[in-house]
């Protein structure tokens, strides 16, 4: 038996006359930390928005690993199991694709998330930020836009030596969450991807590795040549990526991984992007950090993901791939 539990805000400056400010997108886990211990010893558990965390672990087929067997092994206190996988597009043989409104609705109704509610996604993968940016970008997609990822993720925590938790997350009260509006300026479809390849209007940065990229290394699915989209960058996302801490970089450095492809996000030279990857997943990372920058800068002009990815454009666009 788990006990129902409500989660409260605990901070009154992450609020207005009610309303939640947007917290940053990049949150530390000693910030998440302090977050949740605060709102544990909060006195009024029905006060209003709060922090709810997230676990939105992915892994590739290669690496042989459960996510849902790691959550249960292993997970920061008070999070909830998100399953990419499982709270997708079911009409399309592709992995992954983003849910219906319904399904997103339903699964936030399901975790007791409100729409005030600040949403912190990570992940367990050894590279520290893997797939948590893809639940950022879903959850923006989707109006929810206080959402942040935690640095480093699920490794950082524990290597600040934070306690963690085993088994099934607590049992919530179902919530009335709301999807009212869906941004898809920021999903690219194929048919954006074959429109693009002839007026060229954006810059098509692709997460995976250069390997990948260049039809050297093979794709993690066998049955997927591999090679790129005619006229896109590669950009490995873990260019992004501190080799050590495997948090982010700063956003000056980020900024000059992206200028060392000839992408600029301000200025004369400045010019539209759009992120892919393998399966749409890593390509988050690209937005995100572009988010970063731009978040700093003081800039809007968000970087689209290609959701189907090269997993659909190597199947349905076969005689176009190139190879370096």
């Amino acid at each position: 038996k788990y006990e129902i539990i409500t989660f409260c805000c605990f901070l009154s400056s992450m609020s207005v006359v009610g309303r939640p400010l947007l917290a940053p997108a990049l949150v530390s886990v000693s910030w998440l930390r302090a977050a949740l211990s605060k709102q544990s010893q909060a006195d009024a558990p029905h006060a209003g928005p709060c922090v709810r965390v997230i676990d939105a672990s992915f892994h590739l087929p290669i690496w042989e690993r459960d996510p849902r067997v790691d959550f249960m092994t292993s997970h920061i206190p008070s999070s909830f199991f998100f399953d990419v996988d499982v709270v997708c597009d079911g009409d399309t043989d592709l992995p992954h694709m983003l849910p219906q409104r319904e399904q997103f609705q339903q699964e936030m109704r399901r975790a007791g998330i409100s729409n005030d509610d600040h949403i912190v996604v990570y992940d367990a993968t050894d590279l520290g930020v893997f797939s948590a940016p893809r639940m950022w970008w879903m959850c923006r997609v989707f109006g929810h836009n206080n959402v942040s990822v935690l640095d480093g993720g699920l490794q950082a925590w524990t290597s600040n030596g934070f306690s963690t938790e085993s088994g099934p997350p607590a049992l919530v009260t179902p919530s009335n969450y709301r999807v009212d509006t869906v941004h898809l300026e920021n999903v690219v479809d194929l048919n954006d991807i074959d429109q693009n390849m002839e007026t060229k209007t954006h810059v098509v940065l692709d997460a995976r590795s250069a390997g990948r990229f260049s039809g050297v290394d093979p794709e993690p699915r066998p049955d997927i040549p591999s090679g790129h989209i005619p006229g896109s960058k590669s950009l490995p996302f873990t260019e992004l990526l501190n080799d050590e801490t495997h948090c982010m970089k700063s956003v000056e450095d980020m900024e000059q991984v992206f200028n060392n492809v000839g992408v600029f996000f301000s200025g004369e030279d400045s010019s539209p992007c759009i992120a892919t990857c393998g399966t749409g997943v890593t390509a988050s990372v690209i937005a995100f950090a572009a988010h970063l920058i731009q978040e700093q800068q003081q800039e809007q002009q968000s970087v689209p993901v290609y959701d189907g990815a090269w997993v659909e454009f190597a199947t349905k666009r076969s005689q176009q791939i190139h190879r370096i």
